[in-house]
């Protein structure tokens, strides 16, 4: 089954976080419990790139690098926009 990186953040505002990882390429994100925003990336490399940039950027956020199990989750975040 194929993963897609992904970056679970907290502890900072999500629409800032997407900002500060914007030049990392973020393919898709994710409202999730508790003020947890899930960022999926095209490539590890980009997920590691944007977790480092946040760590600088945004000190007091949480960052936790993981992979997703392909469960058609492109489908799912665009219909958490509408």
């Amino acid at each position: 089954m194929a993963t897609y990186p992904a970056l679970d953040i907290w502890g900072i505002d999500g629409d800032l976080a997407l900002a500060l990882v914007d030049d990392c390429g973020p393919v898709a994100a994710e409202n999730g419990p508790d003020g947890q925003l899930t960022a999926f990336f095209a490539t590890p490399l980009q997920r590691d790139q944007a977790a480092h940039l946040l760590q600088q950027q945004a000190p007091a956020a949480t960052v936790a690098p993981r992979d997703v199990d392909d469960e058609d989750w492109a489908a799912r975040s665009q219909a958490a926009l509408g």
